[in-house]
């Protein structure tokens, strides 16, 4: 059987594809996958948590059409993963399919969902490019891919049991992948390429090439050794280092000579055959997901197969093992090690280790042990799972659809043991069911850990597409939604509830024990793009607050849910909103941000408040989970990406060679022109000592120009008394553009002018073609391309859209509108512009900077910032304007959603890069770097937030433990290492977890007499009398209470640590320092602020208040003692943890006074 993508595509015409509401989606599938995509039907069948997931992820990224096929009445059990079934529902029985359509069908006005009621036979299966089955029998699953084989159909499995999850896919015997990585071609400058059997290439010495063997690469502009332009691909058939590869015999070829050439790569479609089900059953092959389990993945794999044999017995679509029965359990390990599931006897699992030995190594099968543990769960439905699989389910479906991303081959297992509490914890009777929406978690946690859930309180940041996806696992889960007349079960950390947002209000029959809640907030607003990827959207919500409207939609799927929205900022001018009660209240964090700033602030509350956090990010087809470990693990901010190289501003101004360059470059001039160019204009107009404020300044002639050029567009565009003979005459018959349309386009025309023309030919004149390096080597080479001017051509398409586009903003700005919503009116403009009078170039005696460190030279030569007399003519220039000098221009920032000022932009970019003979971009595209846009899909959310369900699993039971064995029985606290970071890339495909990194430690050692008792101890079990050592790690805090005097301070330091301080710092104002303070000439100042409180010295030392914040971080370093343990001098002392200073609510009321007033001033 072969699979082609898009199965069924007939020759109907290619759909419309809204590009407003897939923007962000279309930067990740391109639009001819996106194509292929929305002539796919897909079959779902199956719809509990998974298929559920599936269908929805499926509608999001617009497949033509949804079918889904369960006729399974809901039940209780359904609710814990199914967030389209309600609890009437399940009373009601009613059909799972039925009941998830009109939800799902509201996803997407585009693509059809609805519902299948036919057989699922090879002719039923045949108009369905893939077919997903979701949770079935092994013998259904088995007959479904038979069907597909048979109709030439994609088949994937997908199927979570508790804590187990698998997907299987089947694409045919020979299936095409266009595109395997979906990462951009690399293409970079060519310095070298020898002439041998095995040629070399060398690339440009400023970014690596990127290449692997086997790459296909191909070449263009290289000189000398022309034979490689436009070449077949050639296989890379080595890499020497970061900057050389070999590409084959070039031992013919002409001489390679120095120029612009490039190579890029050449992105190879791959075919990949694939096993049927049956076949692959016996000799399956694997994608690992966790390389600490590569050894436990046949063991992984037997075990499935011996739930669904035990599932299967006498030949019935039976039940899986009860909840914790090890009865049960048993039997199914005894039937996975058995021939018919593919097991090796007794040697399938690992024996676990006794007792008080140490537990088996990582690279060991699955053991018994955790094998006992995911069949005990195995009935259970876990969210968070359904999430991760469905996620990878629809993702498999997409790429069958598609031909874009390379599939899964052919079995991927996810094998969350660590997630469940430890074999024996549970019993049957912990697990029972209750008759409510609980009854499919219960089952793998317990009734202990699901009370524990339902009593936290979490803090969501972010309502956008991950927020939504944390929202609606922290509903299936349960998490601050305590079912009606359970008892208190809430944590120490969440019965001290945070008053501004974790409120007073008890669960019924919890007789005044405080609930728990889930606080989100964001501040934006839902926009059309939002709605592929954040799915509690719909497109009546557009315009809504995200965090209000995403709360109502969490609380219609689990109406037990304590939801509160806020639409406010998580920062330092916001933390008399979020305060310490608010913190203190909370259970954990997670993070649904879209900045690093945001995200630092963030994690260093949770470090200062002891606080999990649960942090994730996506970027296209990658996403990452990072868990936040209190007191064990690093925190988000103890790791820091490598620093964005900015570009040279010489690049910039004068050299481009990619792209990117052009556009940074176009945007520069579009908030120049119009943004700059207006807030100078108005502050000119407004302040009189505007002309003095810029006097000296760098760009004094820049902005005097930008000026002078508003000033006397708004004079053009004023109308003129018309004649007599005008008047009866009526309109120009020569114009028929108004007064303000003829002023834009002329300095439109200008615009052109001056940049793709006068600019360039300057360059090119003051470097000739001939020009050299102080090396001898040609100046145009490398990155540095030689350009080429441009003359305004009233026929070209690109050169009449940055007329038109231009015309209409500067009117914006000049306060009027400009029509150019037809073809005449932009032929008209056109037109104009051409008709334009402009000055011809005349080359000057100018110097140009080849780089930035020439150009610091020129500027700091100049010192005034000079060309004082243009700067004068300028000046002489502005009093002509006067009757326009009342009038207010409006400021134009670029907004990367607006069509017209990614138009513009496009257009600008793309004109430069046609001077300098680089390829031009699409507005799509160019709008997204432009924006910074970051691209998105919803699978890879769902898969990540699914991920990070799983570590609050844990966290919930490491919470319950800490309340002691009469709360939580078995439960134990869940060390490091039952916790996993992550990294996904659905196109490759990869899932990779790891256990997070431990926080580092150091050592003070505390002299006798020293009074400290780190958290955590009781002080009954110090004794103080004697040295002792402190592990400290940033996790470690330090807590004073204002208001406190320095020598306060100071005394309270002595006393606590046994040392004395040696300095006292608030970042980089130092408040105290005992060098300085023990200085005679220092001393009346070292008095008067020993007396002074914190706040009090921190002005006294910078001049300014502090901000007006409940509390300020001090950095308190001790001095050294006399000696160390070996009789010698020690250098340096040890660093206290970060001290935090709260302020006593007088302090707070000076500090808000204090920034009251300098507001006013």
């Amino acid at each position: 059987a072969v699979v082609s993508a898009g199965k069924g595509l007939g020759t109907m015409a290619s759909p419309a594809i809204d590009q407003v509401q897939l923007s962000r989606q279309l930067y990740v599938m391109g639009m001819e996958a996106q194509t292929r995509m929305a002539q796919s039907d897909v079959l779902v069948v199956g719809m509990g948590g998974v298929g559920v997931e599936i269908a929805k992820n499926l509608a999001l990224m617009g497949v033509k059409g949804v079918a889904i096929h369960d006729p399974t009445p809901a039940r209780w059990a359904d609710l814990a993963s199914n967030f389209y079934l309600s609890e009437a529902d399940a009373e009601a029985g009613t059909p799972r399919a039925s009941a998830c359509l009109p939800k799902l069908a509201e996803l997407n006005s585009s693509v059809r969902v609805r519902l299948h009621t036919g057989g699922l036979g090879a002719t039923d299966v045949s108009r369905f490019a893939v077919v997903v089955g979701c949770c079935l029998p092994l013998a259904d699953q088995l007959a479904l891919n038979a069907a597909c084989r048979s109709a030439g159909s994609a088949f994937v499995l997908a199927e979570a049991m508790g804590a187990l999850g698998v997907v299987f896919c089947d694409f045919g015997s020979s299936f095409v992948v266009r595109d395997p990585t979906g990462e951009e071609p690399v293409v970079r400058v060519v310095t070298a390429v020898t002439s041998e059997a095995d040629g070399v290439v060398t690339v440009h010495p400023s970014e690596r090439h990127g290449l692997s063997p086997g790459d296909a690469v191909t070449f263009d502009g290289i000189q000398g050794m022309t034979e490689l332009n436009g070449c077949p691909p050639r296989r890379v058939t080595s890499v020497l280092d970061g900057h050389r590869f070999r590409i084959g015999d070039t031992s013919g070829f002409a001489p390679f000579r120095p120029g612009n050439g490039h190579v890029k790569q050449v992105v190879q479609p791959l075919t990949v055959s694939f096993e049927p089900l049956d076949v692959s059953l016996e000799r399956p092959t694997f994608v690992a997901t966790d390389f600490a389990k590569t050894s436990r993945l046949a063991g992984t794999h037997a075990l499935w197969r011996g739930l669904h044999a035990f599932r299967g017995r006498d030949g019935g679509a039976g039940r899986l093992p009860a909840a914790w029965d090890i009865g049960e359990a048993e039997e199914v390990l005894a039937l996975a090690e058995g021939e018919g599931c593919g097991g090796s006897g007794a040697s399938t699992f690992q024996a676990s280790a006794p007792e008080g030995c140490a537990p088996p190594p990582p690279d060991a099968p699955l053991s018994r042990e955790a094998a006992t543990c995911l069949a005990c769960a195995s009935s259970a439905t876990l969210s968070p799972m359904c999430s991760v699989v469905g996620a990878m389910a629809a993702s498999e479906a997409l790429k069958a659809c598609s031909g874009k991303f390379t599939p899964i081959s052919q079995w991927m297992y996810l094998e969350a043991s660590e997630a469940l509490p430890p074999a024996g914890a549970l019993t049957p009777a912990d697990c029972a069911a209750r008759g409510d929406r609980y009854d499919g978690q219960r089952r793998a946690v317990g009734s202990a850990v699901q009370e524990q859930l339902c009593h936290s309180s979490w803090f969501v940041v972010g309502a956008g597409a991950i927020g939504c996806e944390a929202l609606k696992t922290l509903a299936m889960m349960g998490v601050a939604a305590p079912i009606p007349g359970s008892g208190p079960a809430s944590s120490s950390s969440s019965s001290g509830a945070a008053a501004a947002a974790v409120d007073s209000s008890t669960a019924a029959g919890s007789a005044g024990a405080k609930a728990g809640r889930v606080v989100v907030t964001d501040m934006d607003s839902i926009e059309k793009s939002n709605l592929s990827r954040q799915f509690l959207f719909r497109a009546a919500d557009i315009g809504l607050p995200k965090s209000a409207t995403a709360a109502a939609a969490t609380s219609a799927m689990n109406p037990l849910i304590r939801v509160e929205a806020m639409e406010t900022r998580v920062a330092a001018d916001t933390e008399d909103v979020f305060d310490e009660a608010f913190w203190r209240g909370l259970d954990g964090v997670v993070t649904a941000l879209d900045n690093v700033e945001a995200r630092l602030y963030v994690d260093n509350r949770c470090v200062q408040f002891g606080k999990p956090m649960l942090e994730s990010g996506t970027l296209g087809t990658k996403g990452h989970v990072q868990v936040v470990l209190p007191g064990s693990s690093v925190s988000y901010g103890s790791t820091s990406d490598p620093a964005e190289v900015s570009v040279p501003v010489c690049t910039l101004k004068s050299f481009p060679s990619k792209i990117e360059h052009t556009i940074q470059w176009a945007r520069d001039w579009f908030e120049g022109e119009f943004a700059q160019a207006a807030e100078a204009a108005n502050a000119f107009a407004a302040d009189s000592a505007f002309l003095a404020t810029i006097a000296g300044t760098p760009t004094r002639v820049e902005t005097l120009e930008r000026v002078v050029g508003v000033f006397a567009s708004a004079s053009a565009a004023a109308p003129a008394q018309p004649s007599a003979a005008a008047a009866a005459a009526g309109a120009s018959a020569a114009s028929p553009l108004s007064p303000v349309a003829r002023a834009c386009a002329a300095w439109a025309r200008e615009q052109f002018e001056s940049l793709f023309n006068h600019r360039i030919a300057q360059l090119c004149h003051t470097f000739p073609a001939d020009a050299t390096n102080d090396d001898g080597l040609p100046f145009w080479s490398g990155t540095k391309r030689r350009p080429r001017p441009l003359a305004f051509d009233l026929a070209d398409p690109l050169h009449r859209t940055f007329v038109a586009s231009a015309v209409r903003l500067r009117a914006a700005m000049l306060g009027t509108e400009v029509q150019t919503d037809t073809e005449e009116s932009v032929d008209a403009l056109a037109a104009a512009a051409a008709a334009t009078t402009v000055a011809p170039f005349v080359a000057k005696d100018e110097q140009i900077a080849r780089d930035d460190e020439e150009l610091a030279a020129m500027q700091e030569a100049k010192g005034d910032g000079g060309d004082g007399g243009v700067a004068a003519g300028l000046e002489a220039r502005l009093p002509a304007f006067g009757a326009a000098k009342g009038r207010h221009f409006a400021v134009i920032a670029f907004e990367k959603d607006d069509d017209l000022h990614a138009s513009l932009l496009a257009a600008a970019s793309n004109l430069r890069a046609r001077n300098y003979g680089i390829e031009e971009l699409d507005v799509m595209q160019t709008r997204r770097i432009a924006g910074r846009i970051i691209p998105a899909i919803a699978t890879t959310t769902a898969l990540v937030v699914g991920l990070v369900g799983l570590e609050l699993l844990k966290l919930a039971q490491t919470q319950l433990a800490r309340r002691g064995p009469a709360v939580a029985g078995r439960v134990r606290t869940k060390p490091i290492t039952d916790h996993r970071d992550a990294f996904v890339n659905v196109a490759l495909p990869v899932l990779t977890v790891t256990e997070p990194m431990e926080c580092p430690a150091t050592t003070v050692r505390l002299p006798a007499g020293a009074k400290y008792v780190p958290p955590g101890l009781s002080a009954d079990a110090v004794d103080v009398s004697v040295a002792r050592e402190w592990r400290v790690t940033m996790w470690d805090a330090v807590d004073l209470k204002g208001p406190m005097t320095m020598q306060e301070l100071l005394d309270w330091a002595e006393e606590q640590f046994g040392m004395e301080v040696d300095s006292v710092n608030i970042e980089m104002a130092t408040l105290y320092n005992a060098t300085m303070a023990s200085m005679p000439m220092r001393a009346a100042v070292t008095r008067q602020r020993a007396s002074m409180t914190i706040p009090k010295v921190y002005e006294a030392v910078t001049g300014t208040p502090l901000p007006a914040q409940p509390s300020v971080q001090l950095l308190v370093t001790l001095a050294p003692p006399e000696e160390d343990d070996d009789g010698e001098e020690e250098e340096e002392g040890p660093e206290l943890p970060v001290v935090t200073y709260w302020m006593s609510p007088e302090e707070l009321d000076e500090l808000r006074a204090a920034s009251a007033t300098k507001a006013e001033a």
